[in-house]
């Protein structure tokens, strides 16, 4: 008898550090939970909070808010992982803090 093996990236997301302080960066490769797909990962974008261009960090900003949001509906889709709603809301103050930078 042989057992079908369902693994998703959700499926790593129960032993993440979701909760409380969120150390960032952090890795989900090889997650504990057996229905975790052993080889995921999240892509990181490393973004100065102190923009040149106000305009650009604007718009800058307002993707990331985006992609965030209403952009996690299109992820199955693109056969990604939508983020835990967990991790969106430690997120969302970051791209808060995205600003012009002081002249």
């Amino acid at each position: 008898m042989y057992r079908l093996l369902v693994f998703s990236l959700r499926g790593a997301a129960p032993g993440l550090p979701f909760a409380g302080r969120c150390q960032m960066p952090f890795s989900i490769v090889n997650a504990k939970s057996p229905a975790a797909y052993p080889i995921a990962s999240f892509t990181w974008l490393l973004v100065s909070t102190q923009q040149a261009d106000a305009t650009k960090g604007k718009k800058l900003a307002d993707f990331l808010r985006w992609a965030l949001s209403d952009g996690q509906k299109d992820a199955a889709g693109l056969d990604y992982a939508p983020l835990p709603a967990s991790l969106v809301t430690k997120l969302m103050p970051r791209i808060d803090s995205i600003a012009p930078r002081a002249k």
